[in-house]
């Protein structure tokens, strides 16, 4: 499983060598962050100053895809005809919005396994999968954090409570565990 810092590095993240003078509070506005945020992408204490000529994350605009819901580690868990779960899922009440985790194309993928589902192409240059959807609107640009071409979470199959299932292509290849930026990002 990767660490925290190996997907928050391939997605979502930029980094930055820290410069003489610097600060949490000034590499955060100068980066359209929050000090806290910096301190907790790279494991900081916010009362140490970061060291000069060292590399940290700085947090890019990858947002939380169910901000007001729930979710667990479920990568990797067994499904019927031998496959395994390729991505998280994300608890909410039905009707939640779902948005895209960051800015790129949206296209509808329904199928059978996910029923209603999108796929995004994101300008990030991953790809992102998001599944169980009550609708999926229509294929759009969306920029991050505003779009809600889709509109509620369903499940799939009926007997577990409504979910996004979200799966994370880095690259556009093989799916990663989220769970870290999930985490990150969707802490409450």
């Amino acid at each position: 499983m990767a660490s925290v810092s190996d997907v928050w590095r391939s997605i979502g993240s930029r980094s930055y060598v820290v410069q003489t003078g610097d600060t949490w509070a000034s590499i955060a506005a100068a980066k359209g962050s929050t000090a806290a945020a910096l301190a907790t992408a790279n494991r900081m204490n916010l009362s140490r100053r970061p060291s000069v000529g060292s590399r940290i994350q700085v947090p890019g605009t990858w947002g939380c895809p169910v901000p007001t819901g729930g979710f667990i580690n479920d990568f990797g868990f067994p499904r019927p005809a031998g496959r395994v779960h390729e991505g998280n899922d994300l608890f909410a009440a039905r009707g939640t919005p779902v948005r895209a985790p960051v800015s790129g194309q949206a296209e509808r993928t329904p199928n059978s396994i996910g029923g209603n589902a999108v796929q995004l192409r994101g300008d990030d240059g991953n790809r992102y999968y998001l599944a169980h959807l009550d609708s999926s609107g229509r294929p759009a640009r969306s920029p991050p954090a505003t779009w809600s071409a889709t509109s509620a979470t369903r499940a799939t199959p009926i007997t577990t409570p409504p979910h996004l299932h979200f799966e994370v292509h880095p690259n556009g290849g093989q799916a990663v565990n989220p769970f870290p930026t999930i985490t990150l990002a969707c802490r409450h």
